[in-house]
This record gives structure tokens, C-alpha cells and sequence, in this order.
């Protein structure tokens, strides 16, 4: 399970974004002809600690060390909590200390504030086009997603991936579903469904009520179809796979409130609502943490990102499997939806193309090393199933990351607000929307300055 992993970190990288600044990347060609004069590059992150990639039996065993002489330069790790992070990186900014920084980001880590404050350095003035080319198509996606007013802040170090070297990882957001209690119910195989074009809402709510039932006979439900979605950021994910967002940028390059936007949004919420409320196939409120409640078998299905795929694999003591979430009524397919982050540097960088380099030589590495990561993760998968499901996810994928403007500390508590309101206390969509938008709008507003 070590070496499970050790690969973790590189694949957070491959899989993520994006292009740096300095000299123009349609031209870019890695090498370590930089010297930061013995000087600290520290890379931060939310993450403690040195990565597994470079510790013993990683990946990028020794690469510090040879970074650290190539470039002239020693390396270090900083890290602060998921909730302090934008501040954290905000202080060292202002503070002058940030010069020779890589930063890991992502859009609920403060990715949106840092921008607003002009902390983030914008690189999309020395890319060309050509650059975009060296990226898969998942990861110019999600270059896209990290995009403000025309520019583009996020990097990373997977420029000519090999296409054999392209493979699924569990950096998405998937259901796990408990393949035993869905079987003992007499349920449809939620899988087969998939795999059939069928797994929609109304299969996937046939399901929980098949399955949720008192077990022992005393008169009390003790397991359910899915755990408590009301009250985390879980909601907002049924409104994506639907079609939906809470916000979007406009013709004008405005983030705008669109939860109104059609109806895509109202039938999600509307839908956990009749879950909790009318099928009583939610998991009730005070529940303990979803991902034990599954493995407790408690619960036929568990949403969350996929890196709880390894606490599944480890703990379960039943069969089980991964899926995307079903097809809402608002859609013609099922969307795939994704993680989003990646790495970027300050604004105050002093050698931006220096930095790169350095990035580039401590997370890409050969195409042999690329390839063998690649073999590792093909082969991590628990069953031929879940290879394929993870597959299919990597080649439907068409850029849709949940929260993307509104998944950050400015703006999220209001968002799960608005969706608690409609799906936990019944009140009309449209008397919430009214409430709420002019609310959300101000957030979106002074957040990015418009």
C-alpha cells in the first residue's frame, strides 16, 4: 500500500496544470541552465511536510538533492492549514519573502483572493498557443477553469506527456457504491446500468429504496442509500451533474450569479430534498464521517473526492466499486466532474522561468520514469471495473469543475446557505434565489472587483 502512495504526489502534478512565465513556453525547453545564486526556492503547499514522491522508495528519491546542486539553490517546504492558506501566502507576499516561491494552488485554498489582491503572477502574456498543444485536452480544460479575464495563472510540469503515459487517476470526484448490500437488496447493479447508458436519477433512486431498510427488525432504519449530502459541498456537486452552476463569467468576463439560470439547479436541490424528505433514503443528519459510514456499511453510496479511494481499499470488508454520479434529467450524458488546482507563482517571482525550470526538473522527470508511473497507477486499480469506469471518466471528461468562482472562503458558506435552505428547510427555490442572489452577487462582486 506504500508504493500506492508514493505515487500520489506525482500524479497531483501530471494530472494538473498548466505553464509557467519568463520566456515564452511555445519554445520552452526544460534544462538547468538557471542559477539562484545559493539562494532558498520554497514551495508551499497545504500539505505538511516534505512529499512522498521524494522520500525514500518515491518517485523523485534524490532529486532535492540534485536540484539543490544544479541550480545553485537549497530547497525547502512550507505549509499552512487548507483555512489559513491564503492568508499564509498573502503575508509572505506583502512581506517580500515570496520571491523565489512555488505555490500550490487550488480554487478553495484561496486561489480567487490571491488573484483579487494581484498576488498571483499572470502568465498567459508568454505563452503561446503552441504551449496549450503539449497538454492534454484534460489538462488545457482545466487551464481554462483557472482562467481570469483573459489570463492564465497555473502551471505544471506534464508538457509532452507521452499519450501512452495518459492515464486515469482517482483525482475526480466518484461514487462509491457498496456492490454486497446493493446485490443482497435484489438492486439493479448500478455499474451494469452504467455501462448500459441507464444509470440516471431515477435508477439511482430505485436503488435507495431498495436497500433502505431496519436490518435487525427493531423497528428503527439502520442503513441507507447515501449518506447526509445537505450540509457540505457534496450539494453542489448534484447541481454540476445536472447542468447546473452557482456561478458563472459572462459574455462581459463577469462572475455572475447563475444558480437561475434554467432550471438545472432548482430540480438538483429539489431532488435531495425529496431524498431526505419524501424517499427518507438519505442517511439523517448527525451521522458520523461519510466515508466510515460507508465502510461501516451503513450507506449503499459515498460521495467525496477520490482520494478517499485508498481508505475504501484499505478498510472495506465488502465488495465495492466507483462510479460517476448518475445523469440528471437536465442532461443528454453524464458529466464527468474533476478536482481542480495546480501550481503557481507570486507575482513579486524574481526569476519565473528559473523557477519553472526547477518545477519542471523536480515533477516531470524522463519519459521512462513518466511511463513507469504510469504502468504503477494502471496497475492500483481493486478491480477491472473500477479501471474501467476511471478510464472512461479521464476520456468523457469536457471541463466541468464543480465550484470553480465559488469554492473559496469568501463566497462557500453562502452557496451551501442557498442550497441548504431549498434541499434541508423545503423553501421555494425561487423565494430563496430571491433572497440570496442579490447576497452572492455583492460577494462575487467584491471579491474580484467588479
Amino acid at each position: 500500500m506504500g508504493a500506492k502512495r508514493i505515487l500520489i504526489g506525482l500524479v497531483c502534478l501530471v494530472s494538473m496544470v498548466f505553464m509557467v512565465g519568463g520566456v515564452s513556453l511555445a519554445q520552452f525547453v526544460p534544462n538547468t541552465d538557471y542559477d539562484f545564486g545559493g539562494e532558498t526556492v520554497t514551495l508551499c503547499s497545504w500539505n505538511a511536510g516534505i512529499p512522498s514522491r521524494f522520500q525514500p522508495g518515491g518517485a523523485g528519491e534524490g532529486l532535492i538533492e540534485q536540484a539543490e546542486a544544479l541550480f545553485n539553490c537549497k530547497i525547502e517546504f512550507q505549509s499552512a492549514g487548507w483555512m489559513e492558506y491564503d492568508n499564509f501566502l498573502l503575508t509572505r507576499y506583502m512581506a517580500g519573502d515570496a520571491t523565489n516561491d512555488i505555490w500550490q494552488v487550488a480554487s478553495g485554498a484561496g486561489y480567487w483572493p490571491l488573484i483579487a489582491k494581484g498576488a498571483l503572477l499572470p502568465l498567459d502574456e508568454v505563452l503561446g498557443d503552441a504551449f496549450y498543444e503539449r497538454l492534454h485536452p484534460l489538462d488545457r480544460w482545466k487551464a481554462e477553469a483557472g482562467a481570469y479575464k483573459g489570463q492564465r495563472y497555473l502551471m505544471t510540469a506534464a508538457i509532452d506527456i507521452p499519450e501512452e503515459a495518459i492515464v486515469a487517476h482517482p483525482g475526480w470526484y466518484l461514487q462509491f457504491y457498496n456492490k454486497t448490500m446493493i446485490e443482497e437488496a435484489g438492486a439493479e447493479d448500478p455499474y451494469e446500468l452504467w455501462l448500459n447508458g441507464e444509470y440516471d436519477w431515477d435508477a439511482y433512486s430505485e436503488i435507495m429504496r431498495k436497500v433502505t431498510m431496519d436490518t435487525n427488525g427493531d423497528g428503527t432504519v439502520d442503513q441507507w442509500g447515501m449518506s447526509t449530502d445537505l450540509f457540505s459541498f457534496r450539494s453542489r456537486l448534484w447541481i454540476h451533474a445536472n447542468g447546473g452552476c452557482e456561478a458563472k463569467t459572462d459574455e462581459n468576463g463577469r462572475a455572475v450569479f447563475a444558480l437561475d439560470d434554467g432550471d438545472a439547479a432548482r430540480v438538483a436541490l429539489e431532488q435531495l430534498r425529496t431524498w431526505q424528505h419524501v424517499d427518507k433514503t438519505m442517511q439523517p443528519p448527525g451521522a458520523a464521517d461519510p466515508l466510515q459510514e460507508f465502510i461501516g456499511g451503513r450507506i449503499a453510496f459515498f460521495t467525496n473526492h477520490g482520494w478517499d479511494y485508498w481508505g475504501v481499499m484499505d478498510n472495506a470488508d465488502f465488495e465495492w466499486g466507483i462510479l460517476p454520479l448518475p445523469k440528471g434529467p437536465n442532461v443528454d450524458e453524464i458529466q464527468y466532474l474533476s478536482e481542480w488546482g495546480g501550481y503557481a507563482l507570486p507575482a513579486s517571482a524574481k526569476q519565473p522561468e528559473a523557477l519553472m525550470a526547477l518545477f519542471v526538473f523536480l515533477y516531470r522527470g524522463d519519459d521512462e520514469a513518466v511511463l513507469a508511473d504510469a504502468e504503477g497507477w494502471n496497475n492500483l486499480w481493486a478491480s477491472e471495473r473500477d479501471y474501467v469506469v476511471a478510464n472512461a471518466m479521464l476520456k468523457g471528461f469536457r471541463g466541468n469543475v464543480p465550484g470553480v468562482l465559488t469554492d473559496n472562503s469568501v463566497t462557500a458558506g453562502t452557496c451551501l446557505e442557498i442550497q441548504r435552505a431549498i434541499s434541508w428547510e423545503q423553501r421555494a427555490f425561487s423565494e430563496v434565489v430571491a433572497e440570496y442572489k442579490p447576497v452572492l452577487q455583492g460577494l462575487l462582486d467584491d471579491l474580484f472587483g467588479q
